[in-house]
């Protein structure tokens, strides 16, 4: 028996024996096959518990600007199944923004927010300096992704409409209450006829002005005016040419106007005043 062990070939992982060396190659094929398929089921499983912790970390935020039930917006999204919650909607979409960022403790690369965001914490607090670096870029890269989220919603009307406030909704319902409708006429109380809706508030104002005001009730007959001012001879002598544009424009020459000398031009003005005097 013993000798039959020795003739068997064990495997240093599973500890299990194969009859050849043939088989135990078989079975190491075998294991690294289902080596990649396990890393690949243990990376889905510790992206679903990072998402579930984040839920949890982040349930105080508002999420009342999703609706709930929400899809994701992303175009070529593998996921058709919507999301309870806005925080778990927003977590998800954070694998669908890329980035640029590499660890500061392991310099490894980075091309998806969500992969970033789920790295840094296998590092933790180590080193200060560096801890406060990886939180104000993970916290960056979560305001993208919202950001872009919240974008995406508003395109395809999944967005939450905003609540109005008391005062909107009661300027609201009075506006409505005394809205007439179409083609209707609305009369006014303290207006004398009838304002037809959707008329200007300066027409109107106008309008009730005019209302008030007590016209007469026969037109005005206006005739024209045929009285004409005659003017007498002395009227002539107090308008005297030169005596007027010097009393009146003391710039203004008046030889040039009436081919007169100073002195005769003095002579007139003089002979004015005594006259007026």
């Amino acid at each position: 028996m013993s000798h039959e062990i020795n003739q068997l070939w064990q495997c240093n992982f599973c500890s299990a024996f194969f009859l050849s060396d043939d088989l135990l190659q078989l079975h190491f094929d075998e294991y690294r096959s289902r080596a990649a398929e396990a890393e690949n089921c243990r990376a889905h499983a510790n992206a679903n518990a990072d998402e579930s912790s984040e839920y949890r970390l982040d349930d105080n935020e508002e999420l009342d600007t999703i609706k709930k039930n929400s899809k994701c917006p992303y175009n070529g999204c593998d996921r058709n199944d919507p999301f309870q919650k806005g925080q778990q909607l927003r977590v998800h979409y954070r694998r669908h923004v890329a980035c640029e960022e590499v660890c500061v403790y392991c310099y490894k690369v980075f091309r998806v927010a969500s992969e970033y965001i789920r790295h840094t914490r296998y590092h933790g607090d180590t080193v200060e300096e560096k801890a406060a670096y990886t939180k104000r870029r993970c916290a960056r890269l979560i305001e993208q992704a919202n950001q872009e989220l919240m974008a995406h919603l508003r395109e395809e009307g999944h967005g939450r409409a905003k609540k109005r406030t008391w005062t909107e909704a009661a300027l609201h319902s009075d506006v409505a209450s005394l809205k007439p409708k179409r083609g209707e006429i609305c009369v006014f109380e303290d207006a004398p006829g009838p304002v037809l809706s959707g008329a200007m508030p300066a027409l109107e104002s106008a309008h009730n002005v005019a209302g008030q005001v007590d016209f007469p009730q026969n037109p005005v007959n206006l005739q024209p005016q045929t009285d004409m001012f005659l003017p007498t001879q002395e009227d002539d002598d107090l308008y005297t040419p030169s005596l007027f544009l010097r009393m009146n424009f003391c710039r203004y020459p008046p030889s040039a106007d009436l081919g007169l000398g100073l002195e005769t031009v003095t002579g007139i003005e003089t002979a004015g005043l005594q006259h007026t005097m």
